[in-house]
């Protein structure tokens, strides 16, 4: 395995920490929330989301409410397998460099 088979999708640092957020702590965070802890701009967050919208492995609903309306960003199971896959492409990469 080389580098070039992690899925750059996920592989693209701020959607890799949107992803390990999600993870940990979702399955679902608001954007908020997302922007704050990843330190990021609204529109960067959102240009990234969007990223992950296409792939399928994020979705984004605007949920509206009396006295809290927000937007919430949900890991798919597609999202789960992708992120799972890329961890394993990632440990098999690594692994020469432990032996």
């Amino acid at each position: 395995m080389s580098p070039q088979t992690l899925d750059k999708r996920i592989h693209e640092p701020v959607r890799l920490a949107i992803m390990v957020q999600l993870v940990a702590e979702g399955p679902s965070l608001r954007f908020t929330y997302l922007r704050d802890a990843l330190k990021l701009t609204q529109g960067n967050l959102a240009s990234h989301l969007r990223a992950l919208q296409r792939a399928g492995f994020v979705t984004v609903e605007k949920r509206a409410a009396l006295a809290d309306a927000a937007t919430y960003v949900h890991i798919t199971d597609a999202g789960h397998a992708a992120f799972a896959a890329y961890l394993e492409t990632l440990n098999e990469v690594l692994r020469p460099l432990s032996d």
